[in-house]
């Protein structure tokens, strides 16, 4: 029985229903566009070697600029060797 009151359903019937559901759809849609959009990182860790090398020069100079804008960055200067 169910069938056949779906075929029985008219055209107009038919485009209430698929508007109804692309309505539904594209407010979901935006609303996890609005609501879930993720954050950027508020601290960042930044590898710089040796303290009189040039990239610590590099990784002071973000870390200022990065400052500006609320971020914070970490500069790591000590050297790790890693075991091949």
């Amino acid at each position: 029985m169910g069938r056949q009151k779906i075929r029985q359903l008219t055209l107009s019937a038919w485009s209430v229903t698929i508007f109804v559901i692309i309505l539904i759809v594209i407010l979901l849609s935006w609303m996890s566009y609005r609501f879930l959009k993720p954050f950027p990182p508020k601290t960042l860790i930044m590898a710089t070697g040796m303290e009189s090398g040039s990239y610590s020069a590099f990784g002071e100079l973000y870390q200022q600029a990065l400052a500006r804008d609320g971020i914070r960055l970490y500069c790591v200067r000590r050297l790790v060797r890693w075991r091949t």
